[in-house]
């Protein structure tokens, strides 16, 4: 029931966005392919998303009745997918198997993004951080290769030099909260005091839009006691606390931070809401 609910709103949403759902016909007959070959062993997809035949016939009905059977794909979308499909593979595959699907003579930019990744997760930023500096020069509004360099930096110890690259892949994406961790945790590990701020700002933006980010409240417990916000530091604590499943030591944590805090602040009243949702769950 689940499976054809979901199918159903898919079906649903590509038709809204005037969309084809030809691809996902297609996905369904490469799983059946599969099912016949293996007997669907071992397969991580459809151990929790089982394969019927009817789900493969209502897809093709709908097909075949709608308007958008051959709508095509849209030119960003289908770039968005190289570009993804790129950094899965530069970050999954080994350098050769990558190297056999975006051969050298290739020189669009998600096969030189690829490639940088790849000979990044090879150690061998000799080579890799001229390429993501070429896809800079080529793409200077894209941060997600200002964020591939800040972290090719970091991991080669060059913490400091990182923090501009990353710097800039905020401002291109101040939306986005794992940029935002990104850059905080990069600001905290520089160990540069005038980067507590910064980094507190940037920590607490991403906590805002994502507020289960434990490492982002591991990390704002560090500035907070670096910087002796003793009150926020508790609350900080409490965050990660509860959201490591330690529930005796969240609740405690939150008491000590609304003795601190003060009375009605925003943060004395979400320590006030962890230290109920502690107690319920205690008390189960």
């Amino acid at each position: 029931v689940q499976e054809s609910a979901a199918d159903a709103a898919a079906l649903k949403y590509l038709d809204a966005t005037g969309m084809s759902s030809r691809g996902l016909l297609d996905f369904f007959k490469l799983l059946q392919r599969e099912i016949r070959i293996t007997g669907g062993r071992e397969h991580p997809y459809l151990s929790t998303h089982p394969l019927a035949n009817d789900r493969i016939a209502v897809v093709s009905n709908h097909l075949a009745l709608s308007r958008f059977a051959n709508a095509p794909t849209a030119k960003n979308l289908v770039q968005k997918h190289s570009y993804i499909r790129a950094k899965l593979i530069g970050f999954t595959e080994p350098l050769e198997t990558t190297l056999r699907t975006y051969p050298i003579e290739q020189k669009d930019i998600p096969a030189r993004y690829a490639r940088a990744i790849a000979y990044y997760r090879s150690a061998n930023l000799e080579i890799a951080l001229p390429q993501v500096d070429q896809l800079i020069a080529d793409q200077p509004d894209n941060p997600y290769f200002y964020e591939l360099k800040g972290q090719m930096l970091i991991e080669g110890g060059r913490i400091s030099e990182s923090l501009v690259p990353y710097e800039r892949m905020v401002e291109l994406a101040p939306r986005e909260p794992l940029l935002r961790l990104a850059l905080g945790k990069a600001q905290v590990e520089s160990r540069q005091s005038e980067m507590l701020l910064p980094a507190l700002d940037n920590l607490q933006a991403a906590v805002r839009m994502e507020p289960d980010m434990r490492e982002a409240w591991r990390l704002l417990t560090v500035i907070n006691g670096r910087l002796g916000n003793k009150g926020e530091l508790a609350l900080a604590q409490a965050e990660y606390r509860f959201l490591s499943g330690d529930v005796k030591a969240a609740q405690a944590l939150a008491e000590r931070a609304i003795n601190i805090l003060p009375t009605g602040a925003p943060s004395w009243l979400r320590a006030k809401d962890i230290l109920s949702e502690t107690k319920r769950q205690r008390n189960k």
